[in-house]
């Protein structure tokens, strides 16, 4: 990765990673060491205690796991774009939903490994929730 590769893929909020066909990660962003620092994740918020290791090292919740298992066998099967989920995310101190995506590596043809994205949209899906409250109470007002 050039510098300025570097440069942006550090300069992104969102968590950035990337994983090579034997499913060992390859590369992290700073974003992925302050979420695994938030999660209680001490051992795996590093880069240098991350890089190397397989993936399956890292997500020990099964729904996740199926979630990338299924995103990767498309991918290797062929399937073009992004794959996107909305994954449910659980810290000691808070539950929190984010979109994850995972896109093909490709060094032209071959696939060479995946970059995946997991973007917090918690707020999001909270203000949602208090949309609907909201105008369920109105309703309920309104019948009464």
């Amino acid at each position: 990765m050039s510098s300025l590769e570097r440069l942006v893929f550090d300069a992104l909020p969102i968590i950035l990673y990337t994983v090579d066909l034997d499913d060992r990660i390859t590369s992290v962003n700073p974003a992925w060491s302050r979420f695994a620092r938030a999660n209680s994740a001490q051992r795996h918020s590093e880069p240098a205690d991350i890089l190397g290791a397989s993936i399956w090292d890292s997500i020990v919740d099964a729904s996740a796991r199926e979630d990338v298992v299924a995103a990767m066998r498309a991918l290797r099967e062929g399937r073009p774009g992004t794959l996107s989920w909305e994954s449910h995310r659980s810290s000691p101190t808070e539950e929190g939903i984010f979109l994850m995506q995972v896109s093909a590596l490709r060094d032209g043809p071959a696939l060479v490994g995946f970059v995946f994205s997991g973007v917090d949209i918690t707020p999001s899906h909270r203000a949602a929730a208090v949309l609907i409250d909201t105008g369920m109470a109105l309703a309920r007002t309104i019948s009464v």
